[in-house]
Parts: structure tokens; sequence; C-alpha cells
């Protein structure tokens, strides 16, 4: 009887041990310094499956190489966690200690600590909903000049709060904003698509504050207002905008491969403009700046994105050569453009 109360008091210990080790099932986010000044935001979700193992799958708001990867093993035992992830060609292994995991991330040779705790998503109060609401305006300032910045706080028909930013000069509009947060006078948000994210002051009606899409950060101050865009009146007299009004279609070389370039010549407020879109890019109404047309001969340049072209027309086509510069110099295409 005595040796059956010890085998029953030893069972009852490890059951005891077994129900102590809590479930770690649910989404943990930690960060990960890729380089200084420059954290990754990695999210690793935790599911427990029926025989009481984990998987894991790794996902990351900041960038889109790492979209639901799945963990080829997970490992969790004496509050210790190891997780694998070949298409990653790493892994993680850390100690549960104060509710999070203190690690590291070791990933082809290279090693980096890591902490891990439970993701709570943002929650914003309904007076910071009303603060935010409406549209931001403000230039950043880059080499070779300035770009306009819009962030955007709406309802949608379903009555929930969502917020886009747009950038109308690179004609990128409506890209989610998300992790919005306002407290104590601190804002904050992150675009995960271009990997940025917003942090300042707000004061009155202005957001002071700084934009950082890699390891540094650029000044950025928004104020509360409607965008106006300041459309460049060009030097095209009635004759050329007889001719060139409409759009022009054509495919200019890139990296990436053909992308389509559309040239749209209008009338704004009886002053003649034009504007470009890259459709294949999810770009539209960049605007150019400059155009001359004279002797069937077009040229005209798109300040922001640093190009220029020059073609000659006949009938309802104009061939020419597109150029823009590029990190390591000048970058040239062909470019037919035919008008629709």
């Amino acid at each position: 009887m005595k040796i059956l109360r010890l085998w029953l008091l030893a069972f009852l210990a490890l059951a005891a041990g077994a129900l102590a080790q809590q479930d770690i099932s649910g989404t943990w986010a930690g960060k990960l310094a890729v380089a200084p000044g420059n954290e990754l935001n990695i999210h690793f979700v935790l599911t427990r499956q029926a025989d009481g193992s984990y998987g894991a799958v790794l996902t990351s708001p900041d960038s889109g190489a790492i979209k639901n990867v799945v963990a080829n093993a997970v490992t969790f035992s004496a509050d210790r966690l190891t997780i694998t992830v070949d298409g990653l060609s790493g892994s993680f292994e850390g100690q549960l200690q104060n509710g999070s995991f203190a690690g590291r991330w070791r990933q082809e040779g290279t090693d980096f600590p890591m902490q891990l705790s439970r993701y709570t998503a943002p929650v914003l109060t309904q007076a910071a909903k009303d603060t935010l609401k409406g549209s931001w305006v403000g230039a950043l300032t880059i080499p070779g000049g300035s770009l306009t910045i819009v962030a955007r706080f709406e309802t949608n028909a379903a009555g929930e709060f969502v917020a886009f930013m747009d950038s109308p000069d690179q004609g990128a509009n409506g890209l989610p904003v998300t992790d919005v947060m306002l407290a104590d006078g601190e804002v904050t948000f992150r675009i995960p698509r271009v990997q940025g994210e917003y942090s300042g002051t707000l004061e009155g009606e202005r957001m002071v504050g700084t934009w950082k899409q890699g390891p540094q950060g650029l000044p950025l101050e928004l104020k509360k207002g409607e965008y106006q865009p300041a459309m460049a009146a060009l030097s095209l007299d009635g004759g050329a905008m007889v001719t060139l009004t409409g759009s022009w279609r054509g495919k200019v070389d890139s990296p990436r491969g053909p992308l389509t370039l559309i040239v749209r010549f209008e009338t704004a407020d009886g002053k003649p403009v034009a504007f470009i879109d890259s459709p294949d890019q999810g770009a539209a109404g960049i605007p150019v700046t400059e155009a001359t047309f004279a002797n069937g001969k077009l040229a005209f340049k798109v300040a922001v994105v640093r190009a220029e072209y020059t073609g000659d027309l006949a009938g309802r086509t104009i061939t020419g050569q597109w150029t823009q510069q590029g990190p390591q110099g000048p970058i040239t295409s062909p470019l037919t453009l035919t008008k629709d």
C-alpha cells in the first residue's frame, strides 16, 4: 500500500507539473534589430494542437517578404520555447520570464537578441478617433525636392475607424495605415506596404514628428486640412493642346519588365496641365512639371520621379525616349506613345 501511495503521489506531482505549464497559444510580438536604428516587427502566431504540442506561423507587419511563414518545428518544455523556420533559414530560442520570452533569433550564422511578449492591438478611445478624424497634410523633404504626404483618418461604411496615407506627387493613394495610437499627446501609426512609420506630438491641429522608412528618420509636420493639389500650368499654347489633349499610352522598360505609362493632357481652370499614370504600379496623377511642343516635337519633365521625355509626333503616335534618374545614374528606355 505504501509503494502504491508513493507511485500515486509521484504521478500526481508529474500531472501537476504538466498542468502548471501555461498555454502559450496566441500571438507573440518581438522586434528584430536588423541594422542600427532599424527594427523589424515580427509576430509569432502559436497554435496549440490536440496532443498538446504547438505549431507556429511567422509574419511581419513591416515586411512583405515575411507573411504567414510556417515553422517546421516548435517545442515548449520547462518554460523554454524553440521555433525552427526553414523557410527563413532561422530559429528562435527563449526562456519564459515574467510573461515574456527572453531569447535570441539566429539566421544564417547571425545572432540577434529578441524578446517576445503577448501582442496587444492598439485601442483608440472615441475621443482620440474624433481628434484624428480628417485629413492631415505635410511635405517630406527628400534629396532633390519634397513629397506631399496626406494622412487620412475616416469612418468606413461599416462604421469602422480606418486610416490611409496618400503620396499624391508619386500617384500613390489609399495606402492602408495600421497600429494607429494617440495617447498623452503622442501619435503613432504604421504603413506596412512601404515599411514606414510615423511618430509625433499632437499640438492642436498639427502633428510634429518623424517619418521613418529604414534606419534614418526625416522630420515631417502634418497640419489638419484638405489636400489641394498644386497643378503646374504648362507652356503649351492652344494649338498644342488641340493636338495633345487626351490620353497617350505606351510601355517603358524597367528592371521588373515592361511597365505601362499613360500621359494625360488636360485643361484645368483654363490652363494646360498634364499627368502621368502607371497602372502597373498603382500610381495615378503624377504631375508633369514642364512641357513644350513645337514643330511636332514633344518634351516634358516629371520632377517628382526625376524623369523626362522627348519624342516626335507622327499622326497619333509619338516616338521617343524616356530618361529617369536611378541610384546608379540615368536609365533610358524607348517609349512610343499612342493616343487612346
